[in-house]
């Protein structure tokens, strides 16, 4: 087997930066959960993507509307506030806005709705009078009327101040009065501000039509064309998602670095001392290399693994010498403390790395190490 000293010892580095990134990455996870991050990050994703940047548009719509506030915390506990979902679907996100769009225009539209109704009720009233006997047209008459009182009842209650919840549900019952999703859809579009938001929809929903073009006409049906629009907001968002992602992963790797150069500083982890120790002291070597194995053959026992750390007697933490530190002698010692300096900056850097690559590392040595020699092929005489 390969039993080099040089190959253990860089198991046992390694394995000391595993540790230690577990440790950072609870921290991050700890201070992520504890400020909301992913639920922030994803909030300032939907408001850019919506073109929101004051919360007092299309993204507070989204953030108010029931497919989006049913996954946040609390969100049934009036007593406490909501806290920010960290995660939204594509598929949730498509629903809401087109449910938005669709309410939204409807409104915009109410007095036109009204309008139609009026028509309807004319002509139906006109063909009664035709035919004053005619049991069929006297009930599409009181259909058309009781329609037309709903859509002036709706109407009204746009007239004063409703929430924006209010508003939804008062337009959605007026676009069930004028069945044209893709006609209110494009309504409310057009409303928008000028912005990249509104020139995106309008793209996506000319796309839409231009792929329902291409689809036969007997099946080319309005649901179909809501169907397509959908998808296509999915496939927009999936996009905002992934720059949103990258924000995140940036942010991580910022506090990462500054919790690992606070945890490798506090426990005083040297990376050219600690190489220098497990190359002189075997039986700590040995002992790392077990526990090293131990974790990747056993990788769901983190916990175990960092309690036998514990164990190890690994050369970390500050050992002061007080006569040292009154005099000041360790000041004449500038090579020592750039060595030092040098080999806490190597740890930090590591461990900012995280604890998948270290682990994927620690793997690879490992396998390394055990593999041990080729075998020789046979030779025939």
């Amino acid at each position: 087997m390969f039993g080099s000293n040089t190959l253990e010892v860089a198991i046992g580095i390694v394995f000391v930066y595993l540790l230690l990134s577990l440790f950072c990455t609870a921290v991050n996870e700890c201070i992520a959960a504890t400020i909301q991050q992913r639920g922030k990050n994803l909030k300032a994703g939907l408001q850019n993507l919506l073109n929101d940047p004051d919360f007092t548009g299309l993204a507070q719509q989204l953030y108010g509307h029931g497919l989006v506030r049913g996954v946040s915390k609390d969100a049934t506990n009036p007593a406490k506030p909501n806290r920010l979902p960290s995660y939204l679907s594509p598929t949730s996100f498509s629903l809401a806005l087109l449910d938005i769009l669709g309410s939204g225009g409807a409104a915009s539209d109410a007095n036109g709705i009204v309008n139609q109704r009026q028509e309807i009720v004319n002509h139906a009233q006109n063909d009664l009078n035709a035919n004053p006997n005619d049991l069929v047209l006297k009930k599409a008459l009181d259909t058309a009327q009781i329609a037309l009182n709903e859509a002036k009842t709706k109407a009204a209650l746009l007239t004063v101040q409703n929430s924006a919840e209010q508003t939804i549900a008062i337009g959605r019952s007026l676009a069930a009065l004028h069945p044209d999703p893709m006609g209110n859809i494009q309504k409310a579009i057009q409303s928008l501000p000028a912005g990249h938001t509104k020139e995106s929809l309008l793209v996506l929903v000319d796309k839409t039509d231009r792929e329902i073009a291409l689809v036969p006409k007997e099946i080319a049906i309005c649901e179909r064309q809501i169907e397509a629009l959908r998808e296509n907001l999915e496939h927009w968002f999936n996009d905002a998602m992934d720059r949103v992602v990258g924000w995140y992963k940036r942010w991580t790797q910022l506090i990462s670095f500054f919790v690992a150069a606070l945890v490798v500083v506090i426990g005083n982890v040297d990376t050219i001392k600690l190489a220098d120790r497990l190359l002189r002291d075997n039986a700590l070597r040995a002992s790392v290399v077990t526990a090293a194995t131990g974790a990747v053959q056993h990788p769901e026992a983190t916990k175990n693994v960092l309690d036998e750390a514990n164990k190890l007697g690994l050369p970390v933490g500050w050992s002061i010498d007080l006569e040292k530190l009154k005099t000041g002698s360790f000041l004449q010692d500038p090579i020592g403390l750039v060595a030092k300096a040098f080999g806490l900056f190597i740890s930090i850097l590591a461990v900012s790395m995280g604890a998948p690559f270290w682990f994927d590392m620690l793997s690879k040595f490992v396998n390394i190490r055990s593999a041990g020699k080729p075998p020789k092929p046979n030779r025939k005489s």
